[in-house]
């Protein structure tokens, strides 16, 4: 039917786009009289690559915090933000116990090898590069601190944060385990489970049902809202 409309609505230059779960739900979260959206995003990059969010909520008002573990990345993510002072750059990684870990990465000097993605695939888990095919003289380590989830949150006052958004390189799983939603219950969550075998998902879905949650997948993504305020 789409397409037919389509056809129909070319000559005047219109068109008919089918808008996602994910947007529908983000858009409706700006339209709240007198409250700005707050988010957090796990796994920001340069808060420009690889993520759509960047544009949206530089052009709505919102507040909120990105966060993105490698110090290089860090530095342009700050760049990027610097004309929006409510979005706060935070150069941490999220693990329930550790303070500094090593996290894998393509070594800089070997990126141009790669296609773009393999600036954005750094990982607790060296299997992961492996996995996209990285030859393993190309992968390095750095240092780089963490926080828990939670303690992130309260730190930066984000607990009434709306959105939750995730993409942790095959770490998102753990950091879903990590929200406790007795105490943090955003209204929409976006993560990726690409990396996550059936059972983890099956799990995931269980537990956000259990808190009021409904999902639907999108891409390699699974998007998250609740129906109405918890």
């Amino acid at each position: 039917m789409r397409k037919l409309l389509n056809k129909l609505l070319a000559p005047s230059g219109y068109r008919i786009e089918r808008i996602s779960r994910f947007e529908r739900e983000l858009q409706s979260l700006t339209r709240r009289p007198g409250r700005r959206l707050k988010f957090v995003q796990i796994g920001a990059n340069d808060g420009m690559r690889f993520d759509g969010l960047y544009g949206f909520v530089t052009r709505h008002p919102c507040s909120g915090v990105v966060v993105e573990p490698l110090p290089d990345v860090f530095e342009r993510l700050r760049a990027n933000y610097a004309d929006y002072p409510l979005i706060v750059p935070i150069n941490k990684a999220i693990h329930e116990t550790a303070d500094v870990l090593p996290l894998f990465r393509v070594a800089p000097d070997a990126l141009v090898r790669y296609s773009g993605w393999a600036a954005g695939i750094a990982s607790f888990d060296r299997s992961h590069l492996l996995r996209h095919d990285i030859a393993p003289g190309d992968i390095i380590e750095q240092p780089v601190s963490c926080t828990p989830l939670m303690q992130l949150l309260e730190d930066t006052a984000t607990l009434d944060a709306d959105l939750l958004q995730i993409d942790a390189e095959g770490y998102d799983s753990a950091i879903l385990r990590m929200t406790d939603f007795a105490r943090f219950r955003p209204r929409l969550i976006k993560y990726e489970h690409k990396a996550m075998t059936p059972a983890e998902r099956s799990a995931h879905d269980a537990r956000l049902a259990r808190h009021g949650y409904r999902s639907v997948v999108e891409g390699a993504d699974t998007i998250v809202w609740q129906s109405s305020p918890g």
